[in-house]
């Protein structure tokens, strides 16, 4: 493929976010100089075009990028029922209107183009013609991580094998809906790691929201170390 884009979603998946609730300002760390910064700088460029209020009326950013189609829904066992349909349901309705992203999604993962490199810096730039098939984030990350492994030697199988090394503990979605309070699965059982979520052609099964991810428990300190319980 000539050109290959994983749209920078990540405010999705943050939780306690529902416009019933009150309103939380979220950050974004993103690294803009150094090896990182060629992911950093665009999602920067990303974050800056987002609108701050509508008609007057501030916007819960996480739900205006899923009613318009501009990131993938990816959900975490961290969320609430009301919080995964929240974004499931602006979701899907952007995704059958043809939103944003959505008519880019792409199910066959292929392979990197290592001949890609970041653009020169422009006076102008048109966000209409930067159009490429987009794959969702989280299965963007581990073919980065395979592509880097295969090119250094360290892993010789296929994307699907790749996979099956790794730990990314799932639930459909609907089974997590039926019990919110199940246990991560072990990496050895089919929904331990992603690769039985792939066809022999590496072709994903499911689509963006269809699973629930498992994320390790974290705690936030401040510059002494000392564990942050509140903000104001």
């Amino acid at each position: 493929m000539d050109r290959f884009v994983a749209w920078f979603s990540p405010l999705v998946l943050v939780a306690g976010m529902t416009s019933a609730q009150a309103q939380v300002k979220v950050g974004v760390i993103l690294s803009l100089t150094g090896p990182a910064a060629s992911l950093g700088v665009p999602a920067r460029n990303t974050v800056n075009l987002w609108p701050k209020k509508i008609g007057g009326q501030d916007v819960d950013m996480n739900l205006w990028l899923a009613e318009n189609g501009w990131a993938f829904p990816t959900f975490y066992n961290s969320m609430s029922e009301r919080e995964i349909n929240d974004v499931l349901t602006r979701s899907n309705a952007a995704r059958s209107g043809n939103k944003g992203i959505w008519p880019h999604f792409m199910e066959h993962v292929g392979q990197l183009n290592l001949g890609l490199i970041e653009r020169r810096k422009v006076k102008t730039f048109d966000p209409k013609k930067d159009v490429g098939a987009v794959l969702m984030p989280k299965i963007f990350r581990r073919l980065v991580r395979f592509t880097v492994s295969q090119e250094n030697q360290l892993f010789t199988g296929d994307f699907r094998s790749f996979l099956g090394q790794q730990s990314d503990p799932f639930l459909l979605l609907s089974d997590f809906l039926k019990n919110p309070a199940a246990k991560a699965p072990g990496k050895t059982t089919p929904n331990g790691n992603l690769e039985s979520r792939f066809s022999a052609h590496e072709v994903f099964k499911d689509l963006p929201g269809d699973l629930v991810f498992f994320e390790q428990p974290s705690t936030l300190v401040d510059a002494q170390g000392k564990k942050i319980t509140k903000f104001f």
